[in-house]
């Protein structure tokens, strides 16, 4: 991953970019969720404006109540990552991937 120093892998640009067939893929549920969404102001506030000590200021930030597909991928057997397991959100309008997680091999986030 470009400027990842070494904290994501290279499948895990744009959320997931992968071979889906290194896992075993399932839809967990569909959900309503907060999303950020359509979030032009960020881009017209000021850094100075924007960054706070600890978190982005709120104010320009849009947020969206939004379906969301929750799909989990399973690392197959005969396949290996140092990811066993992937929960993934895709956004049902655009079909992006809002967020996800990605557990190592003891399970742990």
């Amino acid at each position: 991953m470009t400027n990842g120093d070494g904290m994501g892998t290279s499948d895990q640009y744009g959320g997931y970019n992968g071979a889906p067939d290194r896992y075993d893929w399932m839809v967990v549920v569909k959900q309503e969720k907060l999303s950020i969404q359509n979030n032009y102001q960020v881009n017209l506030t000021p850094s100075a404006d924007l960054l706070q000590p600890g978190h982005a200021n709120p104010d320009p930030i849009r947020y969206e109540m939004r379906r969301q597909w929750v799909v989990q991928g399973d690392l197959k057997d005969t396949a290996r990552h140092i990811y066993a397991k992937r929960v993934l959100r895709f956004d049902e309008d655009s079909w992006q991937i809002t967020g996800g997680e990605m557990y190592d091999g003891r399970g742990e986030l």
